[in-house]
């Protein structure tokens, strides 16, 4: 007796589906996942330690990928917060310590001009050349000479 070829999928022997099964992460993945996407771990060595091609990886991991680290940072800080809450006296200093770093760079940022175009090395030292001496005791010693008719 002769067996039946399916010429629906090339006459391949097994009926169905051809390939290898499809990926399917599990929630220890997606921990590991976002634990190496926080310590900076490149993509292509996160696809391989899980055994997959970095395509698979974005398409199955992108929330992972794209959020990780600040997940991993709010896990920690609701740890944190437990502790201090606990009557951690570290866990309170820490958690000051970032807010008051947090406000600092907040503080910093708010006087940040906004970014323009991108100047080349001449053109932007032809404009530091313009305030240089400005507020400081050079005072105008350091500006161009006016040129004037006698």
């Amino acid at each position: 007796m002769q067996e039946k070829r399916n010429p629906g999928n090339g006459g391949a022997k097994r009926p169905g589906r051809r390939g290898a099964p499809a990926f399917r992460p599990t929630k220890p993945q997606r921990e590991l996942v976002k634990m190496a996407v926080a310590m900076k771990i490149a993509e292509p060595k996160i696809a391989a330690q899980l055994g997959i091609c970095q395509n698979t990886l974005r398409k199955h991991f992108s929330e992972e990928l794209e959020f990780g680290r600040l997940r991993k940072t709010m896990e920690n800080l609701m740890r944190l917060d437990k502790a201090a809450k606990g009557g951690n006296v570290s866990a309170m200093k820490y958690i000051d310590a970032k807010i008051a770093a947090a406000n600092r760079a907040s503080d910093e940022g708010d006087h940040v001009p906004p970014k323009g175009e991108k100047m080349g090395k001449k053109e932007q030292a032809a404009r530091d050349a313009e305030t240089a001496g400005q507020d400081t005791e050079w005072g105008d010693d350091l500006m161009p000479p006016t040129m004037s008719v006698n």
